[in-house]
């Protein structure tokens, strides 16, 4: 299925990670520090979202199972 995407979607993300701080993204320190992160509403959000729509996200959930396995809140 082609998205018909203006650029090179890899390359894009590739380059924001190489941007990003050396110390981390803001999420990434609360997560170091043992606190609340944003990953409720960026990632178990998504997750909610989905099950409202009945929409099935197989891999997804497996990401978030082993999240909430290493008690990322």
């Amino acid at each position: 299925m082609e998205l018909g995407l203006q650029e090179d979607i890899a390359e894009a993300n590739l380059k924001v990670l190489a941007d990003l701080s050396p110390a981390g993204t803001s999420m990434q320190r609360d997560i170091a520090k043992g606190g609340a992160s944003e990953i409720e509403g960026l990632v178990y959000g998504v997750e909610k979202m989905a099950s409202a729509y009945g929409v099935d996200m197989p891999v997804y959930k497996r990401i978030i199972d082993e999240l909430k396995a290493r008690g990322l809140k």
